[in-house]
């Protein structure tokens, strides 16, 4: 490849390998959904018939310098959004979190008490999630600190919701405000020396909190999956334009925005006006909320809403599937004033690249 590229490099490498999903012919398949999801999907064994569930597997891991530094967040943060980000692939399927593995690469310089402060943040989201963390390992290195987290769960059968589902005439929704997480990030790392009256900065206080302690969307992505007609999901770790572009590409249409309906938290808003920075970008490609977008039926919408209200959550439309062009990539763009409409880049976090 000319240019390294995350996900083409997933593509390339996992292309190569017998081991992969297309690759290994078994007497009974126990793999149902392979690399390409928020998580893999497998049936307990040749023989489950009987079985009423499917597992669920996930890992995610953390860098030092790359995911966190210690201007960002302490040590105790950094345990709690590792274990939240694994856990959201999860909701993402509809699934039920059940255990982690934890691997740690701890640098041998890394004082114990800092060692202490990360496992129990570990062990806080652990517990806010309903998830029991059953092993891993823990090595010594001398390179930046890695952490690793795998997670299980559990799906019932053939009901995962999947990126691939979403149908022309669907509408797109997503689960919670968007772009908080990355303007916290911003303003820890750019501004928050900036002189600020006290009552503006307790506010932006929420943006950090926002990066540095996100929750998993797990009651909610169970709700969208017993309500039987949500047709693709994505948890929202790379930004709201990358992950609909995976669930456009993954289910072979377009999707189109529309900027009057995406909703902009005022946290953000005032963000903005402090920074001569639109909120709406923050929103498209910001990452790290771990919301849901998805999409479902526009007659399912109203009735899915109501379900959700019940347990103090909305969701909100903020956009349309389309039927995509012969032969040509999947798109996603973004249309205001009702006519007006532009390409949306496909861009978030790259790590190969550097890019956001």
């Amino acid at each position: 490849m000319s240019q390294r590229d995350e996900f083409g490099l997933i593509h390339w490498i996992t292309g190569q390998r017998s081991s992969t999903v297309t690759g290994v012919q078994q007497e009974v398949d126990v793999v149902r959904v392979g690399i390409g999801d928020d998580a893999a999907v497998v049936r307990f064994g040749p023989n489950d018939e009987q079985q009423h569930m499917e597992l669920l597997l996930t890992v995610d891991t953390m860098v030092d310098g790359i995911h966190f530094t210690d201007r960002t967040m302490s040590k105790e943060d950094v345990g709690y959004k590792a274990m939240s980000a694994a856990i959201s692939d999860i909701a993402a399927m509809g699934g039920i979190a059940k255990t982690a593995l934890v691997s740690a690469s701890i640098p041998k310089t890394m004082d114990q008490q800092l060692m202490y402060d990360l496992f129990t943040g570990l062990d806080q989201s652990a517990c806010d999630h309903g998830v029991k963390i059953v092993g891993g390992d823990t090595v010594s290195t001398t390179g930046p600190l890695t952490l690793t987290v795998t997670i299980t769960g559990e799906v019932e059968k053939n009901k995962a919701i999947l990126r691939s589902g979403a149908q022309t005439g669907d509408v797109v929704f997503i689960t919670g405000e968007l772009g908080l997480s990355a303007a916290g990030l911003d303003w820890m790392l750019n501004r928050e020396e900036l002189p600020m009256k006290d009552s503006i900065r307790k506010e932006l206080t929420i943006l950090k909190t926002f990066h540095q302690r996100p929750k998993a969307q797990l009651q909610t992505g169970r709700l969208l999956l017993e309500s039987g007609v949500v047709t693709s999901l994505n948890d929202i770790s790379d930004g709201l334009v990358s992950e609909c572009y995976e669930i456009a590409e993954a289910s072979g249409k377009n999707i189109t925005l529309f900027e009057e309906l995406i909703p902009i938290a005022p946290e953000l808003v005032r963000y903005g006006v402090l920074t001569d920075q639109p909120g709406l970008s923050w929103v498209l490609y910001g990452g790290e909320d771990y919301q849901l977008v998805g999409t479902a039926p526009g007659i399912e919408l109203p009735r899915i809403q109501t379900m959700l209200y019940e347990y103090g959550i909305h969701i909100v439309m903020i956009g349309m599937v389309n039927e995509s062009k012969p032969n040509q990539a999947s798109e996603v763009e973004l249309m205001w004033n009702n006519e007006q409409r532009a390409l949306l880049e496909k861009k978030g976090y790259n790590h190969f690249g550097g890019e956001k």
